[in-house]
């Protein structure tokens, strides 16, 4: 239950950078249609998140330890980052990829032709440090130890598992504001100027260094414990 809850966690990251890469492929004069239509598969990351938290809360409550909910975190991050690079770092993947979405939304008319670019989009891997890279990079670090941090406490102080879990609502603030505040405007401001493949590139790059910062702290993280 341990990789099945990680993997959960590890594909709620890829569907909301796959989010952005939807909104990177419009055509400038549908972008508000597009940012409807991606925010619906935006939330399936709000589901695949609840499924995470009640396979580690099930674990927790039948006994589990620090270990396991750790391993959870480790197997999510290691999913996300290789499944980050091989989809998005490789042009025939990407490719392949967008070809497959574009023509399944287009059979259920979830978009129209003339709303995406019907080739894929490469992201450029020569990125320079921005504001958009660094928090893509922090939302990402704060989105994983929103739902990680309270299983732990919980695991460590079971009798004060409830008070602990405002621990994780705390920190969703704190990685709501670098969202809401730095990182989706920037963005849209991007898209709005015509450059959000560029912003694409950033974001994924941000994720990129973040998934695999927090993989090493829980790998570490994991032989102490």
């Amino acid at each position: 239950m341990t990789l099945i809850a990680g993997f959960l966690l590890g594909l709620a990251f890829l569907v909301e950078t796959f989010v952005w890469y939807i909104r990177s492929m419009s055509e400038s004069t549908y972008r508000s249609k597009v940012i409807s239509t991606s925010n619906i598969i935006m939330y399936l990351t709000r589901i695949l998140l609840v499924g995470y938290q009640i396979i580690l809360n099930y674990q927790i409550e039948t006994g589990g330890n620090v270990q396991q909910v750790i391993l959870s975190g480790l197997v999510g991050m290691l999913f996300a980052f290789f499944a980050h690079i091989l989809i998005f770092g490789n042009e025939s993947f990407i490719r392949i990829f967008w070809k497959i979405y574009y023509k399944s939304a287009l059979v259920f008319r979830l978009i129209n032709t003339n709303e995406y670019s019907s080739s894929a989009y490469v992201p450029n891997k020569n990125i320079k440090l921005n504001l958009v890279l660094i928090a893509s990079f922090i939302s990402t670090i704060a989105l994983l130890f929103v739902y990680i941090l309270p299983q732990i406490f919980a695991t460590l102080y079971f009798d004060y598992r409830l008070t602990l879990s405002s621990v994780g609502q705390i920190l969703s603030f704190l990685g709501m504001i670098v969202t809401l505040f730095v990182l989706d405007p920037q963005l849209f401001r991007m898209q709005d100027a015509g450059e959000i493949k560029d912003g694409f590139s950033y974001y994924l790059n941000g994720r990129l260094f973040g998934l695999g910062i927090a993989a090493l702290v829980l790998m570490v993280s994991f032989f102490i414990a």
